[in-house]
């Protein structure tokens, strides 16, 4: 499995994907890539000033000029 941290410019939220997730869409983790990912919030904490989770990544999808006029 792979831990990562996922950032835009309100914050950041760290994610976990598992091996055949992983397998499936390794090519699409590149720094500065942007993504779309679909999976279970898990882990929430609220503290005075932020709001914590982790997402388990179930899919992954590029962002790119195509899918974002959709």
């Amino acid at each position: 499995f792979l831990n990562f941290k996922l950032e835009d410019y309100t914050g950041e939220v760290d994610c976990t994907i598992f091996p055949k997730s992983y397998a499936k869409f390794k090519e699409f983790l590149k720094e500065d890539q942007a993504i779309f990912l679909k999976g279970q919030l898990d882990k929430v904490q609220i503290g005075e000033s932020e709001l914590r989770g982790q997402i388990i990544v179930n899919t992954i999808e590029i962002l790119d000029e195509d899918s974002l006029e959709k």
